[in-house]
């Protein structure tokens, strides 16, 4: 069976050879400390000494076009000033993958979205189209080449649709995301709107031509208490346009609808059902989220990816054992669960812990 063809299987609570194996992820630091004490070359080092199975999106754009350029500004000690594609400007910590500090956000008000939305514009729909804007260079994209070498793929393929609040988080910021919705609802719903625009004319430009197996939301809107937004917020601006999107993507029988957020979403998975989701990642156990838990309540409706504490990972096998036991086994005998860590995977994690995590969950995955 190819990665594809157990992608499928494993998302729709069949029975593959074995269950999909998507890559972990991991902080830079990670990466190369390990590097450092030579237990790896690089990142594609570990994707060859562990079980992987293969997945890639297509290169749907939803952020503004043009971008700015990404230039670093000023240097000051151990920082850098530097402006980011959204025209952000904020503070860098050098060699170091610490939370940036944002000095302004591109939009703050109407009169901002006014100046830049013309770079969200739907009718530039073939400028979105001619490039890679996640690419270095923005290579040309010759789609009738794409199509044809992917007619064949023996592995699953997905595409981007973004997303609603850790949208407008990121053109606005923490606070002025939250307030926002009290102080101007108009300018929320003309954003959103704008931003389905995008989406949906992508996705019936794209669908028609390639079958993608997955679709992928990006929200990161909780903390460990719950959503950053209140649920009434999230029903009212949200909910319309994801499914708006979600209508198109069951058109074209997309088997996997997934959104990542990270914190307590426990109050929105009930939303995000009703959305046409079907997915939730990455299940962040210290913010109180329990896979085991979901699985009883929502059954079938609800595919999960993720769910193992990563703070086991820097306490022994052991306690990664014990972890991993209480969770995997009983999960993928059941369907519709991809094993990961919760989230980027620490520094103070020992390579040889994450080697004997990953080895067993392999173990497990063939054995179920």
């Amino acid at each position: 069976m190819n990665s594809r063809e157990r992608f499928v299987r494993t998302m729709t609570f069949g029975r593959p050879d074995r269950t999909f194996l998507r890559e972990e992820s991991f902080w830079p630091e990670t990466l190369r400390l390990w590097q450092r004490q030579g237990h790896i070359a690089d990142y594609s080092s570990i994707t060859r000494m562990f079980v992987f199975d293969r997945m890639e999106q297509l290169p749907c754009f939803t952020e503004m076009v043009p971008l700015y350029e990404q230039k670093t500004i000023a240097e000051i000690g151990n920082h850098y000033i530097k402006q980011d594609a959204n025209g952000a400007l904020l503070i860098d910590q050098k060699d170091q993958a610490s939370s940036l500090f944002y000095l302004k956000f591109p939009i703050a008000n109407r009169r901002d979205w006014e100046y830049h939305k013309w770079r969200f514009d739907p009718e530039r729909m073939d400028e979105r189209l001619q490039r890679d804007w996640f690419a270095p260079g923005q290579p040309l994209i010759d789609w009738s080449e794409l199509e044809e070498r992917e007619k064949n793929r023996d592995f699953p393929l997905g595409i981007s649709v973004g997303g609603y609040y850790g949208w407008i988080r990121g053109m606005m910021g923490p606070e002025e995301s939250c307030t926002i919705f009290y102080e101007d609802s108009d300018l929320v719903r003309e954003m959103f709107q704008a931003r389905t625009d995008i989406v949906v004319r992508f996705l019936e430009k794209i669908l028609p031509r390639f079958q993608v197996e997955y679709a992928h939301f990006y929200e990161d809107m909780c903390y460990n208490h719950g959503s950053l937004i209140s649920p009434k917020l999230v029903r009212e601006f949200m909910l319309p346009e994801y499914k708006r999107i979600t209508e198109v993507l069951h058109k074209y029988q997309v088997v996997m609808i997934d959104i990542d957020t990270d914190g307590n979403h426990n109050e929105l998975t009930p939303l995000f059902l009703e959305a046409g989701v079907n997915c939730l990642y990455p299940y962040e156990v210290a913010a109180g989220m329990d896979p085991v838990v979901d699985r009883r309540k929502y059954g079938k409706q609800l595919i999960i990816m993720g769910g193992i504490d990563k703070r086991a990972l820097s306490r022994g096998k052991k306690e990664i054992k014990k972890e991993v036991m209480e969770k995997v086994p009983g999960l993928i005998k059941q369907g519709g669960y991809v094993p990961n860590i919760d989230h980027g995977i620490p520094p103070d994690v020992p390579f040889e812990n994450f080697a004997y995590y990953r080895e067993l969950v392999q173990k497990i995955a063939s054995d179920c």
